[in-house]
């Protein structure tokens, strides 16, 4: 059976190739986009699955006119959290978080090592809202303090070249640009 295709197919190529080649072109295309599509839903559908609360898990986004446009964007005011909590009891709690595209690349120091890194600024609730599993330390206490920072192991192997470091120090230095100098803080 598949021997008779295949002559088919060689005889029809043999006649007909132009149109042979548009055919071929026009099934590989459409598998091609079929397949990308697939990936894509799956991909999308498999962010953060891992999450203990993933199904009560939502982003909160705005739409904001610029220039006549309306841009949407994941940037909301801090305080939106809090008065939500005060004033809808459908939510639970609510995490702020400042994504390391707001600010430029800072580098810290451990021991006597500099490394070069980037990372998110987050209240208190991340770890209430969020399962990320952790190393060392637990999720009710890593971020409770003002000078508290969690890191990951591989910069822990950076800047301690071990990943049991609670409690060491790290000092944060980044370029202030409104001072037009160099700045540091020690958590």
């Amino acid at each position: 059976m598949f021997k008779h295709n295949f002559i088919l197919i060689f005889q029809s190529f043999k006649r007909f190739r132009g149109a042979f080649f548009i055919n071929l072109i026009g099934l590989s295309s459409g598998l091609a986009c079929t397949l990308l599509i697939y990936l894509r839903v799956k991909d999308e559908l498999s962010i953060d699955t891992f999450h203990e609360h993933e199904g009560r898990l939502f982003e909160v986004m705005s739409n904001d006119v610029i220039a006549g446009e309306i841009v949407t964007g994941d940037g909301t005011d801090a305080a939106l959290g809090k008065t939500w909590i005060n004033e809808m009891p459908e939510v639970e709690t609510t995490t702020v978080i400042t994504p390391p595209s707001w600010f430029q690349k800072f580098t810290v120091s451990g021991n006597t090592n500099d490394v070069s890194a980037s990372g998110y600024f987050a209240d208190k609730d991340y770890f209430d809202v969020f399962s990320y599993p952790l190393t060392k330390g637990e999720s009710a206490h890593v971020l409770a303090g003002k000078n508290a920072i969690v890191i990951s192991a591989q910069l822990a192997m950076k800047l301690f070249h071990t990943t049991d470091c609670i409690g060491k120090t790290v000092e944060w230095k980044w370029f202030d640009l409104k001072k037009g100098m160099y700045s540091h803080r020690t958590v």
